[in-house]
Parts: C-alpha cells; structure tokens; sequence
C-alpha cells in the first residue's frame, strides 16, 4: 500500500456526523461518537465500535435522549475506550453521559443531570472515568463503586478537554475561559494543584 493512502473506510451511516473517535488499547476497534442529523426517531445511534481491519460496525450504542427544547435526539460528544478495551465511554449535548459494556452490549452506567457532558476519559490504569463539558464542572469517577471521588466548578465556561497522566494521579482540564487546571491525587482525595494562564 503506498504511504498515506486510504487505509480503510469505516461502514457507518453517511448521515452520521462524527464527533469523536477513539482506538482501543491494542488497536483492534475503533469507537466513533456523533449524531445522525435532524434524526427525530427515537432511540438513536450515537456511538459505534468497528473493526479496523474490516471497517465493520460491531457494536451500536443507542441513546434514548432528546434535547428538551426540540424534538431531536441527543447527540453524541467525545467517547474513549478503557483500557482493557471491554468499555466504552460516551458524553452526549444533554444532560447525560454513558459507560457501555461492550461483551454484554449494555449500559452500566448513566448519569442524566449536572450538564452538558462533552468530553469523557478513562484514566490509564483503567480506575477513574473523569468528565466535563459545558457547565464547567469537572467530575472524576471510581469505576468499581461508582463514587464521585471529584465534584467541582473547574471553569467559568465550557471545558472542551480532558487528560490523564501516565500514573493516573494527575488531571488537567482545559476550555473556553483560556485556563488549563491541575488536579492531583494526593492522600486518596483529588483537589486542584494549579492554575495555567493561557
């Protein structure tokens, strides 16, 4: 194959809007979040998991959500893999974001208040799922007891991504007020370490 040819297209619909993609571990699968466009019916696809080799869709996460001042679905926002590659994570434009097991094809997981949630990352040792978006707040999650283990009004305005350190007891939050917080594990409790002016 000659370099920087197409490698392969992935068989999604053609009226799905992509928001965000992200690899397993292994890069095997390919998790691809969005929206169908103007779609009215309900539920509607909001992430697959396809096939790299093949570009096969496996796995489709359906939303069952819809924007409260129209009759639209939610759409899909940014996803991420765990890990070990048995989960998915998925934030949507409302008030909701969800944690898909992907050998059972269900939802574990849904929260449906405190905000819009944009942007959703696994921690490297596959512990935490921390979350953001648009209300500024910044959540870290226990995966295993599904504790809130961080609740706080990072930003004033949206936050548009998140990161982990490689030793996972690092967080940095970023968005539309022009700051990038650091929150650290320390002690077993996560509080904010810095601020970095942009």
């Amino acid at each position: 194959m000659p370099e920087g040819a197409l490698f392969k297209r992935m068989d999604i619909p053609k009226e799905f809007w992509v928001k965000g993609c992200d690899f397993s571990l292994d890069g095997s699968f390919l998790a691809i979040s969005g929206f169908i466009n103007g779609s009215q019916h309900h539920p509607s696809p909001i992430a697959f998991i396809c096939n790299v080799k093949t570009g096969r869709i496996l796995k489709t996460l359906l939303c069952h959500e819809y924007h409260e001042e129209g009759q639209t679905c939610a759409e899909g926002e940014r996803c991420t893999f765990h890990p070990d590659g048995k989960r998915a994570a998925v934030g949507t434009s409302v008030n909701a974001f969800y944690m898909w097991n992907l050998e059972t094809n269900r939802v574990e997981f849904v929260r449906r208040k405190g905000g819009r949630w944009w942007v959703v990352k696994f921690s490297p040792d596959g512990r935490l799922l921390a979350t953001s978006g648009a209300g500024g707040k910044v959540l870290i999650w226990e995966i295993a007891t599904r504790r809130e283990v961080l609740n706080r009004k990072g930003h004033v305005l949206s936050v548009y991504d998140l990161a982990f350190n490689p030793t996972s007891d690092l967080l940095a939050s970023g968005g539309m007020d022009g700051i990038v917080k650091l929150w650290r594990l320390k002690d077993k409790i996560w509080d904010e370490l810095g601020i970095l002016g942009l």
